[in-house]
């Protein structure tokens, strides 16, 4: 797969909201329990 412009930009929108996702459930208290599990005390990796 070649990567120009057309087929970075997808990707590097997808990563930047995956990591501001990530940023905004590990600072919201009320989603405690989701960052539990993300961050692996209650399990998933």
């Amino acid at each position: 797969m070649k990567l120009d412009k057309k087929t970075m930009l997808p990707i590097a929108v997808t990563a930047v909201v995956t990591i501001v996702v990530i940023a905004a459930i590990n600072n919201v208290d009320a989603l405690e329990s989701v960052k539990k599990q993300l961050n692996g005390d209650k399990g998933w990796f």
